[in-house]
């Protein structure tokens, strides 16, 4: 388990016990159910709030790697590389690459907004290739409130907030599987919340927004493959038939690795 030394992961999965077909519930399910034992509240909320300052205090140390309280913004040049440009040309073009295109766009719009959806998948790709120095730049530059750019709301997040959701709810989903023993075991493929997981990691709410899962279809799609359907092993466990799972497998992406559920294959579930 990541961190265990910081984090009580034994404790939080001290709460949980795994059922097969659970027959107290109908219709019967497959996963971790909550023991319901008196200390529960009081174990949960120590656990919230040591993974709140075990998260705190990597994102101060991360930070102050970056010296960006004082120092010249930019007014022109490019943001990101060609390189990188020419390896997501759905997203990154000669006119986005320029610094001084996102002060304009601020300006015009008095801020950011809902139609500033491609700055924010922008912002995701660079998450995803690690770019924190351009990211701490943007974040401190007095003319591009990247801020307003976390949530875009239009009847789904297109903001790069989904970034940190996803990314912190298969991190602590993927440790308790290890702390209760069905990630060893395999039985966790079985579970709900498996499930559950990989569909919040790969689903799209639109097209435009994809970047949003641009990461955790690299890491799914990297995974590897089940020798008698060609499919990618986490898809192994899905309950949709092996149509849906191939054209969600391909969808959206360059080859292997894209991996892509629309919000109506997520109703299934």
């Amino acid at each position: 388990m990541h961190q265990e030394h910081n984090t009580p992961w034994n404790s939080l999965a001290s709460h949980f016990q795994f059922f097969r077909d659970n027959p107290h519930l109908t219709p019967r399910r497959t996963g971790l159910f909550a023991r319901n034992l008196p200390t529960q509240g009081k174990s949960l909320n120590h656990f919230a709030r040591i993974l709140s300052q075990t998260i705190t205090t990597f994102s101060e140390t991360e930070r102050a790697k970056y010296h960006t309280t004082s120092f010249d913004a930019p007014t022109s040049g490019a943001l990101f590389s060609d390189e990188l440009r020419d390896r997501y040309p759905k997203y990154l073009n000669e006119e986005n690459q320029r610094i001084e295109h996102w002060i304009l766009r601020a300006k015009r719009g008095h801020g950011y907004g809902t139609f500033d959806g491609d700055l924010a998948d922008i912002l995701q790709i660079l998450f995803n290739e690690n770019q924190m120095k351009t990211i701490m730049m943007l974040v401190h530059h007095p003319q591009i409130p990247v801020h307003q750019l976390q949530t875009l709301s239009q009847g789904y997040d297109s903001g790069f907030s989904r970034v940190m959701e996803v990314g912190l709810a298969a991190y602590v989903m993927l440790n308790l599987f290890v702390a209760t023993g069905t990630l060893q075991n395999g039985t966790y493929l079985e579970s709900r919340e498996y499930r559950q997981l990989v569909i919040m990691m790969t689903e799209c709410m639109n097209s435009r927004s994809a970047t949003q899962e641009l990461r955790d279809h690299h890491f799914l799609g990297a995974l590897p493959e089940d020798p008698v359907s060609g499919l990618p092993e986490f898809a192994i466990s899905l309950r949709y038939g092996s149509q849906r799972v191939r054209a969600a497998y391909g969808m959206g992406g360059t080859g292997r690795g894209a991996v892509e559920v629309s919000y109506w294959d997520r109703r299934k579930f």
